[in-house]
């Protein structure tokens, strides 16, 4: 059914990014932010329309066959690589037995704590991505992403901490040159490269926007994990990052001091200004046992966001 009008507030607010997580290592292995949607459409999981899960990988959700249809051509190569990695976790799951240290869970829920990690933190990597490649270079996009991809290595730090401190950014690689990976890492890989190749060909015409693979790699347990970092031009502006560490740190160096304060930059919808903002704030965990996100009112991004609001409100009620 075509729309015939402009969205909704709900519909806006349902692009709010969900930061509600629940413990990672309790009874049932639940690191999963409860509210899931189809790959496809975007329909949400909700009482009156349960979500079915890809019988192959079991990773992605559809409302319906036809949507699960629809997105094949694009999921394939993606559920084979899910099925193999899933695969080779249940093969290394002796490896966890061997680690000293925290009682480790599952290499499955690893993975789902890695994909919330990643998740949680994709908005300021975005801005840290964007600033190194910025001080390089202004071409736009800055990679050709057949080539290059960005990498990142991280290290366990607690699997039972904040769910945007678990891990700790132990290095990266800006740009990273794909052949010179090893041929496992290039496998891994190509269908997303060649998938965002594609993508940005469609978009290159008309938003200033690209889409990047980024490769992570986790030091101890051994886990790789491929995400997809979103950059619009405006990102590369240097003024747009706020550093809190020295200026000669390496360009990741603002990731690890995010994640070791847990701090989340969180996109929301503002009915008031009509527009999304972003603002910086922290996981707290309830009597429920779930984190949640709080605003951090001391930061100096949020400030300078509020006196933005409160320019363009003052903007509006001249109009």
């Amino acid at each position: 059914m075509q729309r015939t009008g402009p969205p909704s507030v709900s519909e806006l607010k349902a692009h709010d990014d969900k930061t509600i997580f629940r413990a990672h290592n309790d009874k049932a292995n639940f690191s999963r932010n409860t509210k899931r949607a189809c790959v496809s459409c975007g329909s949400q999981d909700s009482e009156d329309a349960s979500l079915k899960v890809c019988t192959g990988c079991k990773r992605m959700w559809y409302c319906s066959g036809a949507c699960q249809k629809s997105d094949w051509k694009r999921h394939k190569p993606f559920c084979k690589s899910h099925q193999e990695t899933q695969a080779a976790m249940e093969r290394d799951t002796q490896i966890l037995k061997t680690l000293d240290g925290y009682d480790m869970p599952p290499l499955t829920v690893i993975r789902d704590m890695l994909e919330d990690f990643a998740n949680l933190h994709h908005r300021v990597v975005s801005i840290v991505v964007g600033h190194e490649l910025g001080s390089r270079s202004t071409a736009f996009p800055p990679l050709d992403v057949k080539k290059d991809c960005i990498a990142l290595t991280l290290k366990m730090r607690d699997p039972n901490a904040n769910p945007a401190s678990i891990f700790a950014f132990t290095g990266g690689s800006l740009p990273c040159h794909i052949n010179g990976l090893d041929s496992e890492k290039q496998r891994l890989l190509a269908p997303y490269s060649a998938k965002l190749s594609d993508t940005n060909v469609q978009y290159s015409s008309q938003t200033d926007i690209c889409f990047i693979p980024a490769l992570i790699a986790v030091e101890q347990p051994p886990f790789l994990y491929i995400t997809t970092v979103e950059l619009r031009r405006p990102q590369l502006d240097l003024n747009l990052l706020k550093k809190t560490v020295p200026e000669d740190a390496p360009w990741w160096a603002q990731l690890e001091y995010n994640a070791q304060k847990g701090l989340v930059v969180r996109r929301h919808w503002n009915e008031r200004i009509k527009t999304y903002v972003e603002m910086l704030g922290t996981l707290k965990q309830g009597d429920d046992a779930s984190w949640r996100w709080e605003k951090a009112n001391d930061s100096r991004g949020n400030q300078k966001a509020e006196e933005e609001m409160r320019a363009r409100k003052k903007l509006l009620r001249k109009q």
